[in-house]
């Protein structure tokens, strides 16, 4: 009996919090979780805690044939996969259409879905 996701392996080669943070949310239940590329020595509390449970790899090698889920934010190009993998891409405002290549910041974004909007006391 499988408990979890212990045998489901994701490979994460976002470079967002948004990736990051989809990403260790399989890690917290309980997958393998292999992260593209070092954590900065300058790496802040946010990147730390993203990164935590997962491992770390710097070349993606057999990993994007055996991964289960494949993690990006990349625009130019969708990731190679197996037949039986996933893709979970991220991006701002799609990978196609008028916005793809609108600028953004985390800021942008939030003030565009209203979350900023929404904060504070009513009528104030």
């Amino acid at each position: 009996m499988k408990q979890g996701l212990r045998e489901f392996r994701v490979l994460d080669d976002s470079h967002g919090i948004a990736g990051a943070y989809a990403s260790k949310l399989f890690a917290d239940a309980g997958a393998d979780v292999v992260k593209l590329g070092a954590l900065p020595a300058e790496a802040s509390a946010l990147d730390r805690f993203l990164a935590a449970g997962k491992r770390i790899a710097l070349e993606a090698g057999a990993l994007r044939e055996t991964a289960d889920l494949i993690v990006s934010d990349a625009l130019d190009s969708t990731p190679e996969r197996a037949a039986r993998q996933v893709v979970l891409s991220i991006t701002p405002f799609g990978r196609t259409g008028p916005f793809r290549d609108r600028p953004w910041s985390e800021l942008t974004l939030q003030a565009e879905s209203g979350s900023i909007g929404t904060r504070g006391l009513p009528g104030q």
